[in-house]
């Protein structure tokens, strides 16, 4: 839903009480305050396997033993002591730390930012993009997926074999567009099957083929790391989900 609170910026009217009876004589609904307090907190995937998106990976000064990273747990819960599995180098390591909102805790859930001290691996072994998962249930290393895209402004049509930059989660590759598969209109259904071109603002289904693999899911089944962006010359051109893996890295 969306809602229209009218404001005012000089005199604070209508923030956390209406007393301008110029306002009053029209506006009969809630404050700012009072509709952002009938906000629902958004729903926290701890339900699912562990996915943490690493962002940074360094040595504290003095820091003798482990390797910290810096990222966000997406999904799941992590807690002092787990195993976790490094993707896609298929890796072990422990959890020595945690830290949040710089204070030390002993687990921390999804849609925490978070600090990690790993023990067992190495600071060459890390990436910004890696994935760290529950070893029993580890995140796909994608090569070619289906995809299904919205198009902004476009350079030039896309095309099969046309190459861009994939930007997922904390992670960036090169790409190309292996086929092109079908234009879907506003109600979701298929307007036009195999086109050979698409353009500015259009929805389309598309195969995608990465140059390297990436840790990807399924949109349907893990939100945070199922979307991405598209980039071609310097500017974003689109914006997607995957809707099916198609082919894993064969070396995993």
């Amino acid at each position: 839903a969306t809602w229209f609170v009218p404001v005012s910026g000089l005199t604070g009217e209508n923030l956390l009480d209406r007393k301008d009876p110029n306002l009053s004589s029209w506006y009969k609904d809630a404050t700012l305050i009072q509709r952002i307090d009938q906000f629902q907190p958004g729903v926290r995937a701890f339900d699912k396997p562990t996915r943490i998106c690493i962002a940074d990976v360094y040595k504290d000064v003095g820091q003798s033993m482990g390797v910290t990273i810096g990222g966000k747990l997406e999904t799941g819960i992590v807690s002092k002591g787990d195993k976790l599995l490094l993707m896609p180098l298929k890796e072990i390591c422990a959890v020595k730390l945690i830290k949040s909102q710089g204070e030390t805790k002993e687990y921390a859930v999804a849609g925490d930012s978070l600090d990690i001290v790993l023990m067992n691996i190495e600071l060459s072994q890390l990436s910004i993009g890696n994935v760290l998962c529950d070893p029993e249930h580890p995140i796909p290393v994608v090569k070619r997926f289906k995809a299904r895209i919205i198009t902004f402004k476009l350079p030039v049509p896309l095309i099969r074999g046309h190459r861009l930059t994939l930007f997922a989660h904390n992670s960036r590759d090169l790409a190309k567009i292996k086929r092109l598969l079908s234009i879907i209109d506003k109600d979701g259904k298929v307007e036009r099957s195999k086109p050979r071109t698409i353009g500015d603002k259009v929805k389309a289904d598309i195969e995608i083929e990465l140059e390297q693999p990436m840790c990807l899911e399924v949109f349907s089944n893990f939100r945070q790391l199922g979307r991405f962006m598209l980039r071609d010359r310097g500017q974003t051109i689109a914006a997607g989900m995957v809707t099916e893996i198609l082919k894993l890295d064969t070396r995993m």
